[in-house]
Protein backbone atom coordinates (compact mmCIF):
# COMPACT_ATOMS: atom_id res chain seq x y z
CA UNK A 1 0.00 0.00 0.00
CA UNK A 2 2.42 2.57 1.14
CA UNK A 3 4.64 1.89 -2.13
CA UNK A 4 1.63 2.27 -4.40
CA UNK A 5 1.61 5.38 -2.32
CA UNK A 6 5.14 6.70 -3.12
CA UNK A 7 4.96 5.54 -6.64
CA UNK A 8 1.79 7.85 -7.05
CA UNK A 9 3.97 10.55 -5.46
CA UNK A 10 7.11 10.01 -7.48
CA UNK A 11 4.64 10.20 -10.56
CA UNK A 12 3.09 12.90 -9.74
CA UNK A 13 6.37 14.98 -8.42
CA UNK A 14 7.71 14.69 -12.19
CA UNK A 15 4.65 15.75 -13.58
CA UNK A 16 3.83 11.90 -14.65
CA UNK A 17 0.74 10.20 -14.41
CA UNK A 18 0.21 6.22 -13.80
CA UNK A 19 -2.64 6.26 -16.04
CA UNK A 20 -2.21 8.30 -18.28
CA UNK A 21 -4.81 9.18 -20.48
CA UNK A 22 -7.03 6.78 -18.90
CA UNK A 23 -8.15 9.45 -16.93
CA UNK A 24 -8.80 12.11 -18.90
CA UNK A 25 -12.55 13.53 -19.04
CA UNK A 26 -14.39 11.86 -21.46
CA UNK A 27 -15.65 15.52 -22.85
CA UNK A 28 -11.43 16.46 -22.97
CA UNK A 29 -11.38 13.56 -24.87
CA UNK A 30 -13.89 13.55 -27.50
CA UNK A 31 -11.99 17.25 -28.39
CA UNK A 32 -8.50 15.98 -28.61
CA UNK A 33 -7.56 14.02 -32.51
CA UNK A 34 -6.25 10.68 -31.65
CA UNK A 35 -3.14 11.04 -32.78
CA UNK A 36 -2.84 13.92 -30.44
CA UNK A 37 -4.11 11.30 -27.84
CA UNK A 38 -1.32 8.64 -28.73
CA UNK A 39 1.31 11.32 -28.30
CA UNK A 40 -0.12 12.69 -25.06
CA UNK A 41 0.47 8.81 -23.48
CA UNK A 42 3.57 8.52 -25.29
CA UNK A 43 5.15 11.57 -23.78
CA UNK A 44 3.56 10.70 -20.47
CA UNK A 45 5.34 6.99 -20.32
CA UNK A 46 8.60 8.66 -21.29
CA UNK A 47 7.88 11.35 -18.54
CA UNK A 48 8.73 14.37 -20.77
CA UNK A 49 6.28 16.46 -20.16
CA UNK A 50 8.24 19.29 -20.88
CA UNK A 51 8.13 18.66 -24.81
CA UNK A 52 6.43 20.88 -26.98
CA UNK A 53 3.13 19.56 -28.78
CA UNK A 54 2.63 21.94 -32.23
CA UNK A 55 -1.29 22.11 -32.95
CA UNK A 56 -4.21 23.44 -34.56
CA UNK A 57 -7.38 24.60 -32.53
CA UNK A 58 -10.50 25.15 -33.33
CA UNK A 59 -13.08 27.40 -31.37
CA UNK A 60 -16.72 28.47 -31.82
CA UNK A 61 -16.05 31.42 -32.54
CA UNK A 62 -12.66 33.69 -33.82
CA UNK A 63 -10.97 34.42 -29.48
CA UNK A 64 -11.43 37.68 -27.50
CA UNK A 65 -8.66 38.59 -26.23
CA UNK A 66 -10.20 37.20 -22.88
CA UNK A 67 -10.14 34.08 -24.07
CA UNK A 68 -6.64 34.77 -25.47
CA UNK A 69 -5.67 35.06 -22.06
CA UNK A 70 -7.49 31.79 -21.00
CA UNK A 71 -5.40 29.79 -23.62
CA UNK A 72 -2.28 31.75 -22.66
CA UNK A 73 -2.88 30.61 -19.03
CA UNK A 74 -3.08 26.97 -19.84
CA UNK A 75 0.74 27.44 -21.16
CA UNK A 76 0.09 26.89 -24.57
CA UNK A 77 1.29 29.57 -27.04
CA UNK A 78 -0.41 31.15 -29.81
CA UNK A 79 1.35 31.07 -33.11
CA UNK A 80 -1.19 32.38 -35.52
CA UNK A 81 -4.91 33.19 -35.45
CA UNK A 82 -7.41 32.68 -38.68
CA UNK A 83 -10.43 33.07 -37.65
CA UNK A 84 -11.92 30.33 -35.60
CA UNK A 85 -8.63 28.26 -35.99
CA UNK A 86 -5.33 28.66 -34.42
CA UNK A 87 -1.59 27.14 -34.06
CA UNK A 88 0.12 26.30 -31.08
CA UNK A 89 2.72 24.81 -29.36
CA UNK A 90 2.56 23.96 -25.59
CA UNK A 91 3.58 20.95 -22.97
CA UNK A 92 1.22 17.89 -23.39
CA UNK A 93 -0.87 19.38 -20.04
CA UNK A 94 -1.47 22.82 -21.70
CA UNK A 95 -2.87 21.10 -24.36
CA UNK A 96 -5.12 18.73 -22.02
CA UNK A 97 -5.85 22.49 -20.09
CA UNK A 98 -6.85 24.06 -23.17
CA UNK A 99 -9.04 21.01 -24.31
CA UNK A 100 -11.29 21.56 -21.27
CA UNK A 101 -11.99 25.04 -21.99
CA UNK A 102 -15.37 25.40 -23.03
CA UNK A 103 -15.39 27.16 -25.89
CA UNK A 104 -12.70 24.78 -27.69
CA UNK A 105 -13.78 22.53 -29.93
CA UNK A 106 -11.26 20.41 -31.56
CA UNK A 107 -7.34 19.60 -31.26
CA UNK A 108 -5.20 18.26 -33.62
CA UNK A 109 -1.89 17.98 -34.20
CA UNK A 110 -0.21 20.42 -36.80
CA UNK A 111 0.80 19.69 -40.31
CA UNK A 112 3.49 21.01 -42.26
CA UNK A 113 2.07 22.37 -45.38
CA UNK A 114 4.10 21.84 -48.66
CA UNK A 115 3.36 24.69 -50.95
CA UNK A 116 4.29 23.76 -54.60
Amino acid sequence: MWLNFISSVAFAAEGCTSNGILSLDAAIKSKLAPAILIQIESLNKECAGQELLKVIVRTKDEISSSQRKEIEGTGLTIASVFSNIFTAAGSYKSVIDTAGLDFVIYIEPAKKSDPK
